[in-house]
């Protein structure tokens, strides 16, 4: 799902919600009704945050309040007019304007703070139609769908079968404080939503992990409109307020007053108090943004979009799904939708796994991150698993997909690191993207009835043989990307096209059974970087052997292991053993330095076995570093960065062969275990007398602090020295230890 995201308004907030306004309004309680019609439009049912717009003639008069720290001026436009008036605070407002247009225009709505330029509040979602009958209101194209979607019965209280995380109950409790009121409760929960969650651009990009669920949302404080929705739905959910997580399509540039078409898949929450549903989207209120790694703060331009009314919603959100997440649990722990043929959630005791027969599919999510189940079997009944149905299932060894399947979802299987038993379905099944990403797979058939999507395998870094049985015409882009272990693949005669980086990394590849002629393998289209498929033996006409026969190896000086000091031997050894050091990346002498590439990858390494699951990444080329997974990783994480910054990553430089220096260590050290865990304390004062740069001060401050590095002498760090191999290992147990 694409999620959507309103643009960004550079205002300040008012951050008390319970201050007196004037005219003796209540702090939040809302109106009994807008009463809209085609001359008149309210915006929201709260009587603390809401615009309102009536035409007589052609008199367009706006008034309401906003809460917005520093308001001073309010600025109306429609067409070639518009008018200023002041404004302050949760204070009432009116400005009136004649409108001299033909045809139709947006209504544009701008507010101004201190320090501040005019910021655009409804953008371009109400629009005034000029007709016969003189100026009014367009009405959406979809509000009668929307309407329709709103009519049909929710029973509120099925919105308890969500288990609330008790993390997020706990938060929920710390905004809401001493407060009774369910109406001002739902406001505050939205209103800390807005504040404190970032917009995700990067997973957006497909640059970063997409975190969705609540808990997730909350610890890492950033999402797409998905996790807005539902951490918002689950923080009212634990105030015994019933909620639901829904989904529309939602334009940002123009009206669904215009138009029904357009649009991207975005999420709305909904929560039932005095008797009615209240409609808010999080995300559009939020103005903050993660974004290159970077967490950029803007408080919300007030609160347009809560409690809003029908008529404005349906101005650009086209309902498309209520309460998408309802569903009866079993004591098995499965969640069913209310057909009872998807399996759409799962809080079982985990194990060996065995999805009933009768089941039809397996909804998008359904199992995401759980780390209980070790086995899953899926019955003949089933068509399609969804969208990281099974994403970072860190536990499970073993998966037994039916023939029947037809579909299985993007990132299905994917960060699925200890997966090595795996039987593919024999039918015709299209795989998605990245759907079975960091498996453990060790041997692979691809049939003929599979359609691949891209980086389906990408990154299965134990897998040995790879046969693709006759009838299999491409190989799609970085299919096996970085499957560096690949000794023995078979082809068929029949493939035509071999992508983009199929084989990218696959340095491991020594034989290539070919079912074809010589010329018919020079006339396959084999895509760029693919040069291993030119080292390797190619066997024309030939099959793989059932049984590869085995090299005798030259008979070789007994291996002693790498050399190293005998200070870092135990840690080196427990590092090792704990998975902290990848396979194959530093030579026999662990005392030499170690270079910006090779750390990158141990710290990358390091934090993914901590944090039980692959890094997801999107293959990109810098300026002077190609096919590096682990750089990438690191550079998504925000672990290494470059020399220099530049719009495209092929313009950035990053040293991959140079030589990490101490100071350049402690910084990436600490950007790893603040990503890991909370902020690193700085040391009252450093003992050392040598100087470090201005922008590592701070990270050799607190690795000092925290016994993780120290200086190589008592009064000098070395911040210029490189870094060893060993020193580097050593370093990462005690990151291990300091996380602990």
């Amino acid at each position: 799902m694409k999620m959507c995201k309103r643009g960004l308004a550079a205002l300040v907030l008012c951050l008390c919600l319970l201050t007196a306004l004037a005219a003796g309004a209540s702090a939040m309680a809302p109106v009994d009704s807008a009463a809209n019609s085609a001359t008149h439009l309210r915006t929201s049912y709260n009587d603390s945050n809401y615009l309102d717009l009536s035409i007589s003639g052609s008199t367009l008069t706006v008034s309401g309040r906003l809460l917005v720290d520093g308001l001073q001026q309010i600025q109306v436009q429609v067409g070639s007019v518009s008018r200023t008036v002041n404004a302050a605070d949760g204070q009432l407002f009116s400005t009136q304007l004649t409108m001299t247009h033909s045809g139709s225009a947006a209504v544009r709505i701008y507010t101004k703070t201190t320090g501040t330029s005019f910021t655009s509040l409804t953008w371009r979602s109400i629009y005034i139609q000029k007709g016969s009958g003189g100026y009014a209101f367009l009405e959406s194209r979809v509000l009668k769908g929307n309407l329709a979607f709103t009519a049909s019965y929710l029973d509120p209280q099925d919105a308890f079968r969500i288990q609330v995380p008790d993390s997020v109950a706990a938060k929920s409790q710390e905004i809401v404080g001493d407060e009774t009121d369910d109406y001002t409760k739902v406001f505050l929960l939205n209103q800390w939503v807005a504040e404190n969650i970032y917009y995700d651009y990067d997973a957006l990009n497909g640059l970063s992990e997409r975190i969705t669920d609540s808990a997730g949302v909350l610890e890492y404080r950033r999402s797409v409109c998905e996790g807005y929705a539902k951490l918002l739905r689950d923080l009212i959910l634990a105030q015994g307020i019933p909620a639901i997580y829904s989904l529309n399509d939602a334009v940002n540039s123009s009206s669904y007053a215009l138009t029904t078409s357009g649009g991207e898949s975005h999420a709305h929450t909904e929560a039932y108090v005095d008797g009615r549903w209240i409609v808010m989207d999080a995300t559009w209120d939020s103005n903050n943004k993660y974004q290159n790694r970077v967490y950029s703060s803007q408080a919300p331009n007030g609160f347009f979009y809560f409690d809003i009314t029908p008529e404005v919603f349906a101005l650009d959100h086209k309902i498309t799904a209520r309460d998408t997440k309802d569903y009866v649990a079993t004591t098995e722990g499965f969640g069913y939708s209310p057909d009872g043929l998807s399996i759409v959630a799962y809080d079982g005791p985990g194990g060996a796994v065995v999805i009933p027969d009768g089941v039809t599919a397996i909804a998008d999510y359904a199992f995401l991150g759980n780390g209980d189940i070790t086995s899953l079997t899926v019955p003949e009944s089933v068509r399609s698993i969804g969208r990281s149905a099974f994403e970072g299932c860190y536990s499970l060894l073993s998966v037994t997909l039916p023939d029947s399947l037809t579909s299985i979802g993007k990132s299905a299987f994917s960060r699925c690191r200890n997966l090595s038993n795996l039987r593919l379905p024999g039918g015709n099944v299209t795989i998605g993207d990245d759907a079975f990403f960091g498996s453990a797979i060790t041997e692979l058939t691809i049939t003929s009835g599979m359609k691949l999507g891209e980086s389906v395998f990408c990154d299965c870094e134990e897998l040995l043989r790879v046969v693709l049985e006759p009838g299999v015409t491409t190989i799609p882009y970085d299919t096996f990307n970085n499957c560096w272990s690949i000794t023995f693949l078979e082809i068929p005669a029949t493939v035509t096209t071999i992508a983009t980086r199929a084989f990218v990394t696959c340095n491991g590849l020594e034989d290539v059974y070919f079912g074809g002629t010589q010329s018919q393998w020079e006339s396959i289209a084999i895509g760029e970087r693919n040069d291993v498929l030119s080292k390797a033996t190619i066997h024309f006409n030939s099959a793989m052997p059932e049984e590869v026969p085995e090299v005798e190896p030259e008979e070789e000086p007994e291996d002693t292991g790498p050399v190293m000091s005998k200070w870092a031997q135990a840690s080196v050894e427990r590092a090792v053993a704990s998975g902290f050091v990848p396979d194959g990346i530093f030579g026999n002498d662990y005392t030499e330095s170690i270079t910006r590439a090779q750390f990158a990858a141990l710290a990358v390494k390091t934090y993914e076995t901590l944090h039980r699951g692959a890094v997801p990444y999107k293959m990109v080329d810098f300026a002077d570093c190609s096919g590096n997974v682990a750089v990438v990783k690191a550079y998504n994480l925000g672990l290494l960065q470059g020399y220099n910054t530049a719009p495209t990553y092929s313009e950035i430089y990053i040293g991959p062969d140079d030589p990490i220096t101490r100071e350049q260590a402690a910084t990436m050290v600490v950007r790893l275990i603040e990503y890991l865990g909370p902020a690193m304390p700085t040391a009252d004062e450093l003992p050392f007398t040598d100087s470090f740069a201005s922008w590592a001060e701070e990270s050799v401050s607190k690795v000092y602090k925290a016994g993780i590095m120290t200086g190589t002498s008592a009064t000098v760090f070395s911040a210029k020295s490189d870094y060893t191999i060993e020193q580097s290992i050593v370093t990462m147990i005690r990151v291990a230890d300091y996380l602990d």
